[in-house]
């Protein structure tokens, strides 16, 4: 069996958004060995600007799932959770995203992997360096830490100092 380093973005603005992402990680480690939460962070919506603040979180869990078959798994967490999304960029209860799959690169219709727009956003990038200072982007060969220090203050999340403790 193979199992892979997997790291995975979590965000919600809608309801009571500490819970839905609560949610989320404990139905991961359900299907998944457990192995570091970041911080929750706090930011602004992109896209479609006027709807509530987000809270994000990235986590890294080992898993002998493949790339599909934790695609399919986070869409159903997203679905069980009533996960509502009217349009892009719309607020949502819950979302969440492959960011990383190791050092692999996958690119297939509705799946690829790295996140196709990680380097762009704070909210996804300030966790991941939270779990993993050094790590870099296999593709673009970018320190994660160098393409967040180039982003606009606009596009920093606040850290909320706090954690979900699901370990």
């Amino acid at each position: 069996m193979i199992y892979s380093d997997v790291y995975i973005g979590v965000g919600s603005n809608l309801g009571n958004r500490y819970s839905s992402i609560k949610f989320a990680l404990e139905k991961i480690k359900l299907k998944c060995r457990f192995v570091k939460e970041s911080s929750l962070y706090e930011s602004s919506a992109q896209g479609f600007a006027r709807q509530p603040h987000f809270i994000n979180c990235a986590f890294e869990v080992v898993t002998s799932l493949s790339p599909w078959g934790m695609l399919k798994l986070i869409g159903e967490i997203e679905s069980s959770f009533r996960r509502g999304r009217i349009f892009p960029n719309a607020p949502r209860s819950l979302d969440l995203d492959i960011l990383f799959w190791g050092k692999r690169h996958i690119d297939f219709p509705g799946l690829s992997v790295p996140h196709p727009r990680v380097l762009e956003r704070g909210f996804a990038l300030a966790p991941l360096i939270e779990l993993r200072p050094e790590f870099y982007h296999p593709i673009k060969q970018v320190m994660l830490r160098d393409a967040y220090g180039s982003l606009p203050i606009s596009q920093k999340p606040v850290r909320l100092n706090t954690i979900l403790s699901l370990s």
